[in-house]
């Protein structure tokens, strides 16, 4: 979201200390300390030069005088955090008054904003707050403080407040306010208050700088029905000398305005839509994918000792109006194979093949000397290890039609520490025929054997890559292949935990088991949000007129024993640029299927496409289960490309 670029002129010295801001008459006013008179104790306002411009302001100044209970004048020199609100024609300002050792947060009045008398003191509340303006519930006013935890003041008469002992809202672990939050500004809209706050905090020499906001009810002001799960704006600040002060925020026509001040730089201002939070409450949900009503839509077949124990992870090709799955299985002997099964209308499963597709035929996937299977190389079921409820063999599979040639990429397992990715491929004739026998021999494309003699060894292969430090057990995993070529390379995405990563390679038929994937560009996991702890390509992208369509999975730090699906808009011709990417899960484990299996809490993509305007998502339920959701396709790209992360860059305010 752009926003419009200002003319920098750099404001004098003695406005260039403003502590609060306001909204008088379509205006943004700010509050300014006067660093030339006695202790600073002078304050006065700046107007902007136009309504509804929270950017250029004039150099007019009128001074503001605070009268306290016994006539004397306020020492404003001792004065900080000043927040105004309005009701019934009157306005209302707090701040916090430092006595000594002790802050108060006081509460003052007045007519014309310049003249004003102290009502008094708010409870023992010591920290910034705001008051709710025009708004009462039960004849009630409210003041919402906060430096920490928000707790929330009530009045009856405006006099004497009753501050309450629990807070409203408290810092998040896990989350970008887990440091705490100062109140900026509030204002009431037809879906609740909005309180917007600061949660800006220290680490590891850091200054991280972000905003962050709230919806509580308009009929029960304690309850809390939506609060951001990221910052609505951030940037950090290394040098302890760029430190950006908070100065306050303003609701103005359709957006907030939010004031910093820069040693360097000066005032700047954040622009945020105000629509966004308007509708935040409801945001994300029309992003959310409709199950089958009739889940799951394949189970194990106790009739198969191949599939009798676990099928889910599906692949899905749609091509010549049906749609081709691929899906993992476990029999009796725990090694992953993979079945075939087909529908037309993308639901019902009208065909179901009795014997596995494809099994494991290298060393590398733990074949050997065994039993055989559909008449293709034995497999030994002598393995060492686990890997997603089975024992070895070939994973998680994904297809990619390329003219003739499907593609199969899979995660390789032998049993050892590390998986790694094995390339295979088929003519479109036999696969469609069936013709099992024709897939093309497997080929690792990946290697991190920490034995290899190969170059790409731990060691060799990290050694350029600063963004991640190697351990055992990361393995490569979920991998797939762009449809298409960009800049005349394949695109093959794969992820090294935690993150996605993507490689562009001259030839998919070149692979030799000699030369393995780089790591070339990344895809990060997002901290403090639903996907902070790992993330990895579901299905093969889709292409859309908006980009790359992208299904993936991810696990949330703060629920680790859950996998969610969310989705991505990559760049159509820079597909390691994200463009837009779902900010909560657009499905997750909630029914019974997808919880009660061999394991708790997992919904796990990897096929999707889109049949008669509508996005089919595949995946396994619970490491047992093939499910399937959908969700018209235009309405889908719609909500994901505005259902965006906020970043707006500061813009330099004037004073002329």
């Amino acid at each position: 979201m752009a926003v419009r670029r200002i003319k920098e002129t750099k404001p004098k010295t003695e406005e260039t200390h403003p502590v609060g801001v306001a909204v008088l008459d379509g205006r943004v006013i700010l509050l300014c300390r006067n660093p030339k008179a006695d202790k600073g104790s002078e304050l006065y306002f700046v107007a902007s030069k136009k309504n509804f411009d929270g950017i250029n302001f004039a150099k007019t100044k009128k001074k503001i005088v605070v009268t306290l209970p016994d006539s004397s004048e306020e020492e404003l020199d001792k004065c900080s955090d000043f927040r105004f609100g309005n009701l019934h024609g009157h306005h209302y300002m707090t701040y916090v008054r430092q006595t000594g050792d002790k802050k108060h947060l006081v509460l003052a009045t007045s007519k014309d904003m310049l003249a004003w008398n102290v009502d008094g003191i708010i409870g023992d509340l010591g920290e910034p707050g705001v008051f709710v303006s025009d708004y009462s519930h039960d004849g009630k006013k409210y003041i919402y403080s906060g430096n920490g935890s928000v707790k929330e003041a009530i009045s009856k008469d405006l006099k004497q407040w009753y501050v309450e002992s629990n807070p409203v809202m408290s810092p998040r672990g896990g989350f970008f306010d887990h440091s705490g939050m100062t109140v900026i500004s509030s204002a009431v809209t037809a879906s609740g208050i909005v309180l917007v706050y600061d949660a800006s905090y220290k680490k590891d020499g850091l200054h991280f700088v972000q905003v962050g906001a709230a919806l509580l009810s308009l009929g029960n002001p304690e309850k809390v029905i939506w609060r951001s799960e990221v910052p609505l704006w951030g940037q950090f600040v290394v040098a302890e000398s760029e430190k950006l002060r908070l100065v306050g925020g303003v609701f103005l026509k359709d957006k907030i305005h939010i004031y910093y001040v820069s040693p360097k730089k000066g005032l700047l201002a954040i622009s945020v839509p105000e629509p966004f939070l308007a509708k935040s409450a409801k945001r994300g949900e029309s992003l959310r994918l409709q199950k089958y009503h009739k889940n799951p839509i394949i189970e194990p077949n106790p009739e198969n000792d191949w599939e009798s124990v676990a099928t889910f992870n599906p692949a899905v090709l749609y091509d010549e109006g049906k749609m081709h799955i691929l899906y993992r299985a476990i029999g009796k002997g725990d090694v992953s194979v993979l079945g075939y099964a087909s529908s037309k209308d993308g639901f019902t499963i009208d065909e179901r093949l009795s014997e596995p597709a494809y099994v494991p035929r290298e060393k590398f996937e733990g074949a050997g000397d065994g039993i055989l299977l559909n008449k293709m190389k034995a497999i030994d079921f002598k393995v060492f290890s686990t890997s997603g409820g089975g024992w070895g063999g070939c994973e998680d599979p994904r297809m990619t039609r390329i003219g003739d040639t499907i593609y199969l990429v899979y995660v390789a397992f032998n049993g050892y520490p590390e998986t790694n990715i094995a390339l295979s491929s088929i003519p479109v004739k036999d696969f469609y025929a069936h013709n099992w026998s024709e897939w093309k021999k497997p080929v690792l494309i990946t290697s991190l054997d920490p034995e290899s003699k190969n170059p790409a060894t731990l060691k060799e292969f990290f050694k350029d890559k600063p963004w991640y430090k190697p351990k055992f057990g990361i393995g490569h995993k979920n991998p797939a292949i762009l449809p298409e070529k960009i800049n005349g390379k394949f695109v093959v995405f794969h992820r090294i935990w935690p993150n996605i990563v993507m490689d562009f390679v001259d030839d998919l038929d070149a692979f030799d088991g000699k030369t393995f994937l780089k790591g070339e560009k990344i895809i990060r996991v997002r901290p403090h949000m639903w996907d902070s702890h790992k993330i990895s390509i579901g299905a093969t992208p889709i292409k859309t007129d908006k980009g790359w369509l992208v299904f993936y999975n991810g696990v949330d730090k703060r629920e680790m024993s859950k996998y969610k699906i969310g989705a991505m808009i990559l760049d159509a011709t820079d597909p390691s640029k994200v463009l837009y990417r779902s900010r909560r899960p657009i499905l997750e484990p909630d029914q019974d299927y997808e919880n009660f299996g061999h394991k708790f809490g997992v919904v796990f993509t990897g096929g999707a496409a889109v049949k008669d305007g509508n996005l089919m998502v595949y995946y396994g339920g619970s490491d047992k289960v093939v499910c399937v959701a959908s969700i018209p396709i235009d309405k889908f790209l719609f909500d994901l490309s505005k259902d965006v992360d906020i970043h707006l860059t500061p813009q330099k305010t004037t004073i002329t």
